[in-house]
C-alpha cells in the first residue's frame, strides 16, 4: 500500500461519496483502508476523522453496538488529541461530534439520561468554542444542533421549560446563520426542525396557537428545501412529518377535514420515500405512523371501516417491523399502541374479548419497556393507557373490583407521570381522566365519600388547566362536567 496523504484523503471523500449513494459496503472499504493510511502516517486527526466515518457506517447497516464501541473509540481519540493541543479548534469540534454520536446512539437505545449527559458535553465544548472563536460558523452550527438535541431530551424527560429555553437559544443561533447565508440547506434545516420541535412543545402544554404558528414556519421551510432538493430524501421526510404536526394541530383544533387532508398528504410522502427503498426499516415505520394518524382521524369522523382498515395496516406493519428488529424499542413501543388502536375498533364493533386481549398486549409490552427502562414517562404512559382501557371493559361488565384494580394502577402512573412533568397539558388531563375513573368505580360501589373526593381533586386539575390553556375546548368541557356532577351530589352545595 502507497502511504501517501494525498491518496489516503482521496480514500476518505471516496467513502464519503459511496456511503451518499448508499454502497455502504464500498464505504466501508474505502474508509478502512484510508484509517491504515493515516495510522501509518502517524495523522492522529484523520486516523481519528475515520472513527466517526466507520460508526456513522456501522449504525446505516444496523450494526448499533458496533457503531456505539467505534464512537467510544473516536471519544476516546479526541480527548487525546485536545489533552496534547487544548486550544485546537479542530480537536475541539471532533469531540464535540464524538459526544454528539454518543448521545445519538443512547438515545435510540433508550437511556435518555446517558443521552442528555452527552448532549450537555457537546454544548459545553461547542460554547467554548463559540468563546474563544465568536465569528466560527461551526461553532455556532454546533451549539445550535447541541441545543436542538438537549432539548429535545429534556422534552422526553418531562422538563419542559427547560426544553423551552434550549429550544429558543437554538432556534437563535439557526435563524442569524440562516440570515446571513440562506443559500445553507443545513441551516434552514435546523431552523425548520427548531420550529418542529416548538410546536410539538406548545401543543404538549397546551398553548394551541403557538403551536399552530411554528408549525406552519416548519412546513414552509420544509417545502423550500424539498423544492429545491427534490432528490434529497431527509427533506422530504421533513416536509411529510410537517404535515403530520399541521395534522395534530388541526385535530386537536376539531378541525377533522383539516386534519384529514394534511394527514392525506403526510401518508402519500412516507409511501413515496418507502418505494424507494423497501427495506429500510425507518422509511416502513414512518409509513406505519401515517397510517395510525389516518385511522384516528378518520374514527372522529365517524368512518369506522376506513378508521378499521388504518388501523390494521398500522398494526400489521408495527408486527412486521418487530419481527424484523426486535431489538429495537421505539417500533416494540409502537407496537404496543397499535394493540390499543386495535382493541378500541374491537370494543365498537362489540367484540368485547378481543378488545380484552388487544389491551392486555398492550399493557403486557408497555411493562416489558417500563421494566427495561424503569421511570420512562413515555412508557408510563402507555401502561397508564392499557390499564385505563382494560379498567373500562371491566366497568361495562360490572366487575367492579376489577375496574377498581385497574383504575387504581391507571391513577397511580398518572400521578407519577404528572409529577414528573408538571407542565405538560396532557400528562395533567391524564391524571384528570384516572381520577374520573375512579370516582365512577367508587359511586358503583356506593361509597359516594370517595367518589367525592376523587371527583374535587379532577375538579382542581380541570382548573388549573383552564388557567394554563384557555382555548381549550375539551379543558373547559371537563370543567363543566365536573362542576355540574359535584354540585348534583355533594350535600353541602
Amino acid at each position: 500500500m502507497v502511504i501517501d496523504p494525498d491518496i489516503a484523503l482521496l480514500l476518505y471523500h471516496l467513502s464519503d461519496s459511496c456511503r451518499e449513494t448508499g454502497d455502504l459496503s464500498g464505504a466501508m472499504q474505502q474508509i478502512l483502508e484510508a484509517k491504515t493510511v493515516f495510522q501509518k502516517l502517524n495523522d492522529q486527526y484523520y486516523y481519528a476523522r475515520c472513527f466517526e466515518r466507520i460508526g456513522i457506517i456501522e449504525g446505516l447497516l444496523g450494526r448499533t453496538d458496533k457503531a456505539a464501541a467505534i464512537f467510544e473509540e473516536l471519544r476516546l481519540l479526541s480527548e487525546q488529541l485536545c489533552a496534547s493541543d487544548p486550544t485546537n479548534p479542530h480537536y475541539k469540534r471532533l469531540l464535540g461530534t464524538a459526544y454528539e454520536k454518543l448521545g445519538d446512539q443512547h438515545s435510540s437505545s433508550g437511556d435518555r439520561v446517558q443521552s442528555l449527559n452527552y448532549f450537555e458535553a457537546m454544548l459545553t465544548v461547542f460554547t467554548d468554542i463559540g468563546n474563544e472563536y465568536p465569528d466560527d460558523e461551526e461553532a455556532a452550527n454546533g451549539l445550535a444542533i447541541a441545543c436542538s438535541k438537549a432539548g429535545y431530551i429534556c422534552r422526553q424527560l418531562g422538563w419542559l421549560q427547560r426544553a423551552d429555553g434550549l429550544f429558543n437559544k437554538g432556534l437563535r443561533l439557526f435563524l442569524q446563520l440562516y440570515k446571513r447565508d440562506k443559500g445553507n440547506y443545513s441551516f434552514a434545516h435546523g431552523l425548520a426542525v427548531l420550529c418542529q420541535y416548538l410546536a410539538e412543545l406548545h401543543l404538549t402544554m397546551g398553548q394551541i396557537e403557538k403551536a399552530l404558528v411554528y408549525a406552519q414556519h416548519f412546513n414552509q421551510l420544509e417545502e423550500i428545501l424539498h423544492e429545491a432538493l427534490p432528490a434529497m430524501v431527509e427533506y422530504t421526510e421533513a416536509v411529510s412529518i410537517s404535515y403530520q404536526y399541521l395534522g395534530n394541530i388541526h385535530l386537536v383544533r376539531s378541525e377533522l377535514e383539516n386534519a384529514r387532508m394534511n394527514y392525506e398528504k403526510h401518508l402519500a410522502l412516507q409511501q413515496g420515500i418507502y418505494a424507494i427503498d423497501t427495506n429500510n426499516v425507518d422509511y416502513k415505520n414512518g409509513v406505519a405512523i401515517a397510517f395510525s394518524k389516518l385511522g384516528q382521524v378518520h374514527l372522529l369522523l365517524n368512518g369506522l371501516p376506513k378508521a378499521q382498515y388504518y388501523y390494521q395496516q398500522y398494526h400489521d406493519y408495527e408486527q412486521e417491523l418487530c419481527s424484523a428488529v426486535p431489538l429495537n424499542l421505539n417500533f416494540k413501543s409502537e407496537l404496543g399502541a397499535s394493540y390499543e388502536k386495535i382493541g378500541t375498533i374491537r370494543h365498537l364493533s362489540g367484540e368485547s374479548t378481543e378488545a380484552f386481549s388487544a389491551y392486555n398486549n398492550m399493557r403486557l409490552i408497555y411493562h416489558e419497556l417500563l421494566d427495561k427502562f424503569p421511570g420512562s414517562l413515555h412508557y408510563s404512559q402507555g401502561l397508564a393507557t392499557a390499564y385505563q382501557f382494560i379498567g373500562n371493559l371491566h366497568l361495562e361488565n360490572g366487575s367492579l373490583a376489577e375496574a377498581r384494580k385497574s383504575y387504581t394502577a391507571f391513577h397511580r402512573l398518572s400521578k407519577y407521570i404528572n409529577k414528573e412533568s408538571p407542565d405538560d397539558a396532557h400528562y395533567k388531563y391524564g391524571l384528570l381522566i384516572a381520577l374520573e375513573k375512579l370516582a365512577l368505580v367508587e359511586a358503583a360501589r356506593k361509597k359516594d365519600s370517595k367518589a367525592l373526593q376523587h371527583l374535587k381533586e379532577a375538579l382542581a386539575l380541570a382548573e388549573e388547566l383552564c388557567k394554563a390553556c384557555p382555548e381549550n375546548e375539551v379543558y373547559k368541557n371537563s370543567l363543566l362536567f365536573l362542576s355540574e356532577l359535584i354540585n348534583k351530589h355533594d350535600p353541602r352545595s
